[in-house]
């Protein structure tokens, strides 16, 4: 293992007083000690900024950077820009990480000379005043050779958007070099929604190498307060459709022909987990209330004229499912 890899670790925070110290307390315990630890205070009104203090004097590897509130995903960002490592974690500073969650991700990085690492991770719930820890559901562990834009796709369709890896920021170790040669920035929705899964999918259509680990090492803590929910009165449809096209829009203006060709599959994929098991006639009216449905019809529309590709990169069973689903679908 490159013993002199440094790692930035990104930690947005936002009144986050009740939790700061023990999230803290887990970065500065890291049996790999190479970090550069950036605490991103977005403009708290709580003693947030206070107890970081405590560990910026006590370790010179924590920077506190005072901001005025912006939301997560910008704040992330201006970490991104400022951060200089080697590689790049992101923590939520109401989480926390198993001690050595870094040494282990920087091994996996070089073993399996990856461009992303991704691990697994707890629920912690506090709700009763106790806590009560929950296993995620287990990933699909193993190397994946993302190296062409064909294995690249079927990742992203069989693996990535079939949930069996997470969508999620915080569980995976990121090359900086990566971000930063392509400029991949985390996008900024209003409401919240998805922004994790916006960025990984950037990402993935630039990665060689993939290495997922069943490893649980991240702790994420839910609380009602958090930021997740917030777009819960937006529909999910539209939500995700504009997911779809902000990325689509991405893959024309880069020219990454191959993606922007075989895009429909990504959309139907995104769109398929709020609408799935539902009556058809309860899918088309659900879908026919999406903002800017003219993208939506296209891409199903693409769907169901191109069996064959879906087959080839999905297998027989779901490119099958998708092609149906979609010529059913595509009058909406």
């Amino acid at each position: 293992m490159k013993t002199d890899a440094l790692v930035s670790v990104i930690i947005p925070m936002y009144n986050t007083e009740l939790y700061i110290s023990k999230c803290l307390e887990s970065v500065v315990s890291q049996t790999y000690p190479n970090l550069e630890i950036l605490l991103l205070n977005d403009g708290s009104t709580d003693r947030t900024e206070e107890i970081c203090q405590f560990f910026v004097q006590d370790d010179s590897r924590v920077r506190l950077i005072n901001k005025e509130n912006s939301g997560q995903a910008d704040t992330r960002n201006q970490g991104l820009e400022m951060a200089r490592g080697d590689y790049i974690l992101f923590v939520d500073s109401d989480d926390y990480l198993a001690p050595d969650l870094v040494e282990k991700s920087l091994r996996e990085m070089n073993l399996y000379k990856s461009d992303l690492v991704i691990f697994n991770y707890y629920h912690v719930y506090t709700n009763t005043g106790v806590e009560k820890i929950y296993m995620e559901r287990d990933f699909f562990e193993g190397a994946y050779d993302v190296s062409s834009d064909v294995n690249r796709l079927k990742f992203i369709t069989n693996t990535f958007l079939s949930y069996k890896c997470g969508f999620e920021l915080w569980n995976r170790l990121y090359r900086a070099d990566v971000i930063r040669e392509h400029n991949l920035k985390i996008p900024e929705f209003q409401p919240v929604m998805a922004e994790d899964l916006c960025f990984n999918l950037l990402y993935l259509l630039y990665a060689s190498k993939i290495y997922v680990s069943n490893r649980r090492s991240y702790y994420y803590l839910r609380r009602e307060t958090s930021t997740v929910g917030q777009a819960a009165g937006v529909s999910q449809l539209s939500r995700y459709n504009e997911i779809s096209k902000y990325v689509y829009d991405y893959t024309v203006e880069k020219g990454l022909d191959y993606f922007r060709d075989n895009f429909y599959m990504i959309h139907m994929l995104l769109l398929y987990h709020e609408i799935m098991d539902r009556p058809v006639k309860v899918m088309k009216e659900q879908l026919r209330g999406i903002a800017d449905l003219d993208y939506c019809r296209d891409m199903l529309k693409k769907t169901g004229l191109n069996l064959m590709s879906e087959i080839k990169t999905m297998g027989k069973s779901r490119g099958l499912k998708y092609y149906l689903l979609a010529k059913l679908l595509g009058n909406i």
